[in-house]
């Protein structure tokens, strides 16, 4: 697994190119529109985000949580447009979990195996 400086992901939505960048050292998101910047927002240590984007005269809801995984969803009006903004960070976030799974189980079992 490579160490990206900047993860991004492209997506289209009602003709439009949505451009989300996300940098984990300054954990900084910015959600660009046909290259004009939508939204800014550094995430820092709040796990919970929620924050209203106008993109083109039409509303959005950008959802972020990052408290165990990684989840950055975009609602219209509570309609799931884009059921994942960046999905190389989820599988990122996913692999992690289980390299963790994994140690630990590995643990138990020697302990066990030893008692």
């Amino acid at each position: 697994m490579v160490f990206k400086r900047i993860q991004q992901h492209n997506h289209q939505v009602g003709g439009n190119l949505i451009s989300v960048r996300y940098q984990p050292l300054t954990t900084k998101l910015t959600l660009h529109s046909n290259n004009n910047q939508v939204l800014q927002k550094h995430l820092c240590f709040r796990p919970f985000h929620k924050v209203d984007v106008c993109i083109d005269g039409i509303f959005y809801t950008v959802k972020i949580t990052w408290v165990i995984l990684w989840q950055s969803r975009l609602y219209r009006k509570q309609t799931l447009i884009i059921k994942e903004l960046l999905p190389q960070r989820r599988r990122r976030s996913i692999t992690m979990i289980s390299y963790g799974m994994c140690i630990i189980l590995i643990r138990l079992l020697l302990g066990v195996l030893e008692a």
